[in-house]
């Protein structure tokens, strides 16, 4: 059972990853997803906006909703800047490379396994190893700590791992600002 777990997951990766050239090359595909993601994040929205209302005080209740729509506006705002379009180009292909990259790793992986040089365990950890974040993402670790005190039910848990939400949307507006600000001192030059 656990060999064809650990050949199973390698398989759905390479199925995700597989179809590179007819993802990059349907731009009606990328649309859709780009859709998608927006309503993924809009539900993720609403979902802590009613965590927020269901166990935080309501002094920080407060304050994340009004930062919650301070990083909306600026989110949109940033968006719709050049200096955005830029850097969106430079992802897409920075991504694109990434992926042709993972899948070539994955075939020397999958064919090492296959030879034997390779258990299937020992390939199932270097490819999960391959989508490994490095350090990058701290709020991902905050919402996780958020979602296992909400199972827990553990209140301190949950008021304290929407302060750090709160903190990380914070930082973000200020970033946001930042930038929003630089441009628009281009703008007027």
């Amino acid at each position: 059972m656990k060999l064809l777990r650990i050949l199973i997951i390698p398989s759905l990766i390479l199925l995700y990853i597989g179809p590179q050239s007819s993802y990059a090359a349907d731009l009606e595909n990328h649309t859709h997803a780009h859709h998608h993601g927006m309503a993924q994040r809009e539900a993720h929205r609403q979902w802590l906006i009613h965590i927020v209302d269901q166990y935080a005080p309501a002094e920080l209740a407060n304050q994340m909703k009004k930062d919650m729509t301070t990083h909306q506006r600026l989110v949109t705002e940033w968006r719709e800047t050049a200096d955005f379009q830029k850097k969106k180009q430079t992802y897409q292909q920075k991504h694109q490379e990434f992926h042709k990259k993972t899948s070539e790793q994955i075939r020397a992986i999958r064919k090492q396994v296959e030879l034997g040089k390779l258990s299937p365990i020992e390939g199932h950890q270097k490819i999960a190893g391959l989508f490994a974040k490095k350090d990058k993402f701290h709020h991902h670790e905050t919402m996780r700590q958020l979602k296992t005190a909400i199972r827990d039910n553990d209140r301190n848990a949950i008021v304290s791992a929407l302060e750090q939400i709160d903190k990380h949307i914070q930082a973000s507006n200020q970033r946001l600002s930042k930038k929003l600000g630089k441009n628009q001192k281009q703008l007027n030059r």
